[in-house]
Parts: C-alpha cells; structure tokens; sequence
C-alpha cells in the first residue's frame, strides 16, 4: 500500500477514535447501537424510503428492515405513506428522535468540537469539503462493490 494512503487511513483512524465517547455517551444515554446512530444521523437530514435509506447506509435492506424494527419499537422512527405517492412508505424520525437529536449538547465540548472551533473559518470549510469528497468516495466505491 502507498505511503500516502497509509498516513491517510492512520489520520483517518485517530479521527474517528476522537468520537468513541461521543458514541458510548448515545450507547449507554439512550442503548442506541452504532448502526442505529448512523440511521438516525441519516434520517435527520430528511425522509427517506427504505430503499433509500439502506443505499446511504451502504447496507442490505434485509438488515435495515430489522434495524428500523428496532427503532420502531423504541419509537425513535416511524412509517408513513408518502405525501405524493401513497403507495411509497417512507422512514421518518419521531418527535422524541428529533428532541434527542437536537438536544446533545456534550458534543459541544467534546474534544472533536473543540478541535474544530479552533480551526481558522477557511480550515473548518476545507475540513468539511474534504471530509464530504472522502464520503462520497466511500459510497461510490459501496455502490460499486454491490452492483
């Protein structure tokens, strides 16, 4: 493997250990696992059909329809008949995932959040394009993969 790449997977890794307590925090508050975080992360940017919804996750419907089972049960997510096309069910967060959602302020003074509002506008704006080209990258290579 090349150098580059390998110093990228290893700053990539030290990145993503800085949101473990983030993550246990969500895990032990609320016994969401990681792939339920994800969802709901996902989800909060809008609805989606399940279809949809396992595309961005990069996983099998099979285990979406359990996982949103799950969430449904705990009621962080409900169904509904689509608005313009009743026929199409879409996933869409409840009021109490919204709430939990909008309310968790520890992430505010995690050490990731401090890391990022002491970078410079211009970094965090870099920061972001770059972390959403790398995203896409992810979904694109998944997508390929699943094809």
């Amino acid at each position: 493997m090349e150098d580059d790449v390998k110093a990228a997977l290893r700053v990539f890794f030290d990145a993503v250990l800085t949101a473990e307590p983030l993550l246990n925090e969500l895990r032990t508050e609320y016994g969401l696992s990681l792939a339920q975080i994800r969802c709901l992360f996902q989800l909060r940017s809008g609805d989606q059909t399940a279809g949809e919804l396992a595309k961005s996750l990069g996983i099998r419907a099979t285990s979406l329809t359990r996982m949103i089972e799950r969430l449904e049960t705990e009621n962080w997510v409900k169904r509904q008949n689509d608005k313009h096309d009743r026929r199409r069910i879409v996933l869409t967060l409840t009021e109490e995932a919204e709430d939990m959602l909008s309310h968790l302020d520890f992430f505010l003074d995690s050490p990731a959040a401090m890391g990022i509002k002491r970078m410079t506008p211009q970094e965090r704006v870099e920061f972001t394009q770059a972390l959403q080209r790398f995203l896409q990258h992810v979904t694109d290579t998944q997508n390929l993969h699943r094809d």
